[in-house]
């Protein structure tokens, strides 16, 4: 995921329009809207730039880690769990905002006419307990303490996430997983600068066409001089 490729080069395809837009209407559009292309060019461009090199300096790529599946149980009492690596521009997620991310999940792919409580399988299911502990550097003894009546039960609400997707088998095959979960982040990151210029692009474009219909007006309208009785030539009476 390489978002300030993304950016840099949406801002050079950018300048490549306002290149393009210039040597198009070169002669063909008067002073007055040649100067505000000018001064339009100049300030998308300032803005533009602006932002490139904010995003440069602020935006910091972090490959970041989230522990689910969490095991133990030998003689150094040490909590131990599988681990998922999953990149980002932004902060690295705990525990809590897991939750809202699953919440996102749903609200984007969620499709189900039957509530999945009512089904013969039940809902899906994804444990937060495992990356909980791991951030309270919980031993093995304290996971068991805190999720021993749930870390065999998906029906204890404790450290564990209740999706509204419905099973379709015991083992819910169909269910999302972590890597799901994280995906839809990503893909939501790669998506930004795409959406971002091409808002820009369609400004741009606007801008430019309202532009182009001025100029194609004034051209058309005709200034018509009063003329004096006096000026006008009498023809010889026969």
């Amino acid at each position: 995921m390489r978002i300030i490729l993304e950016y840099t080069i949406g801002h050079l395809l950018v300048l490549g329009l306002f290149l393009c837009f210039r040597e198009c209407t070169r002669g063909k559009v008067g002073k007055k809207y040649h100067r505000g292309f000018w001064w339009f060019e100049l300030f998308c461009v300032i803005i533009l730039s602006a932002h490139l090199l904010y995003k440069t300096f602020t935006l910091e790529h972090q490959h970041c880690v989230y522990h689910h599946n969490c095991y133990g149980g030998w003689d150094d009492g040490l909590l131990y769990s599988d681990e998922l690596v999953y990149e980002t521009y932004n902060e690295c997620g705990d525990s809590v905002s897991f939750t809202y991310e699953t919440d996102y999940y749903e609200i984007k792919y969620l499709d189900e006419e039957v509530p999945c409580e009512e089904t013969e399988f039940g809902c899906c299911s994804l444990h937060n307990r495992c990356q909980a502990s791991t951030e309270r550097n919980f031993t093995y003894n304290d996971y068991l303490d805190v999720y021993y009546e749930s870390i065999t039960s998906d029906n204890d609400i404790t450290g564990v996430i209740q999706l509204r997707f419905k099973k379709n088998d015991k083992d819910g095959s169909n269910c999302p997983t972590y890597d799901d979960i994280f995906e839809l982040r990503e893909w939501d990151e790669i998506q930004t600068p795409i959406y971002l210029y091409l808002c820009v692009f369609n400004g741009v474009m606007m801008y430019f066409a309202v532009i182009l219909c001025l100029n194609c007006c004034s051209k058309d309208e005709h200034n018509f001089s009063p003329v004096n009785e006096g000026e006008v030539k009498q023809s010889a009476s026969v």
